[in-house]
């Protein structure tokens, strides 16, 4: 389960209600109540609280030669009293090669073990639990085509409270190198391919973030 650390993927089903040509999660003052609970029901997280400020999250984009060391996030959100439980990472990139980069790297606790690596092609999410040892990050440079970016959504859900095993001090980000010196000795060979195929608007608006993004 996502909730005790591991990623998971899952697939939609068609219904009515999903508008074509419509992004099902998209940054706004309101979540849809299906995704909510289909997020409570994948995890067995109850109670999941969407962040209406966008702490973090929302739209991110990347370019040639950016990178985001791996780290563990921060725990608690800035503006409310609420623990942060859960990240969903949407990736929106067409036609986009292995040897663009860019893959999303899911670490061990010991940060011995790179257990996943995630190409973040277009229609891909990625859920998994926010934890102290959760770590996670795109490390080496992007070598995309200079008029390309690696773009994604990401979504970040609280509770109120969490289970004690869980609860620590409140920090910020945590980053983390590997403590295996080679570093790409001990990450897989392939990537990961399983992912969600989720409806997503067409138009998109450009940020100019350089190194914000999972």
């Amino acid at each position: 389960m996502a909730a005790k650390g591991c990623t998971r993927a899952w697939t939609f089903p068609t219904r009515a209600h999903c508008a074509p040509n419509a992004v099902v999660v998209a940054p706004g003052p309101r979540h849809w109540e299906l995704f909510v609970d289909f997020l409570e029901r994948l995890t067995g997280i109850p109670g999941l609280i969407p962040d209406p400020h966008y702490d973090g999250g929302g739209l991110h984009q990347i370019r040639r030669d950016g990178f985001l060391k791996v780290h563990a996030d921060f725990n608690r959100h800035s503006r409310l009293p609420l623990d942060r439980r859960l990240n969903v990472l949407l990736y929106l990139n067409h036609d986009w090669p292995e040897d663009f980069g860019g893959h999303l790297e899911l670490w061990d606790k010991s940060m011995t073990n790179c257990g996943a690596r995630v190409l973040p092609i277009f229609n891909r999410m990625v859920v998994f639990a926010t934890t102290d040892f959760a770590y996670h990050g795109h490390p080496d440079p992007l070598t995309c085509p200079p008029n390309r970016a690696r773009r994604s959504m990401a979504l970040y859900y609280y509770t109120n409270g969490r289970p004690a095993s869980e609860v620590s001090y409140t920090h910020t980000t945590l980053f983390r190198p590997p403590r295996n010196a080679a570093g790409a000795a001990s990450r897989p060979s392939a990537t990961a391919s399983r992912y969600v195929n989720v409806p997503v608007a067409t138009p998109w608006h450009s940020s100019s973030s350089a190194c914000d993004s999972d």
